[in-house]
């Protein structure tokens, strides 16, 4: 049975465990995650299979949006509707803020693309492109990283 709830500070490192298990999903230092389930578990998810994490949602407060930062789900139970749940939640949470969402999708990402525009047509939400996300590392010529950035239109 699964059964979603708010992240905490213990579960940072399930995080890292689950963003490594989820390629080519980013994975960021365990530190990060604590950062983030300390000060923004209130507006992200973990999914759990009969108490067992597989899943998650981690979305940033901002002053004028909510941003959804990343969603995993482990291979094994993608396909049952479970990112819906996740994207559920945070559409809630946006709703109780009266904010928008916005998130970056990797234009090969077409499965994180389907599930938010899939959600949105299904629940009358205007999900629209509104720029990118281009990015370089000065240390790293060779790195370059390239998302559309994305908005729904929740308030």
């Amino acid at each position: 049975m699964y059964k979603i709830r708010n992240i905490t500070e213990k579960d940072s490192s399930v995080l890292h465990y689950l963003a490594k298990r989820c390629y080519p999903l980013d994975v960021h230092t365990n530190y990060t995650y604590w950062v983030i389930a300390k000060y923004y578990g209130e507006y992200s998810y973990i999914i759990e299979n009969n108490g067992v994490p597989v899943g998650y949602i981690i979305s940033v407060d901002t002053p004028s949006v909510l941003f959804v930062w990343q969603i995993a789900l482990l291979e094994e139970h993608r396909g049952k509707r479970l990112s819906v749940m996740l994207i559920e939640a945070v559409v809630r949470c946006a709703k109780r803020l009266s904010k928008n969402l916005e998130l970056s999708i990797a234009p090969d990402n077409a499965s994180s693309y389907f599930s938010f525009n899939n959600y949105c047509l299904k629940n009358q939400i205007i999900f629209k492109e509104i720029g990118e996300v281009d990015i370089h590392d000065l240390d790293n010529p060779d790195f370059h990283e390239y998302e559309k950035k994305y908005t729904m239109i929740i308030s």
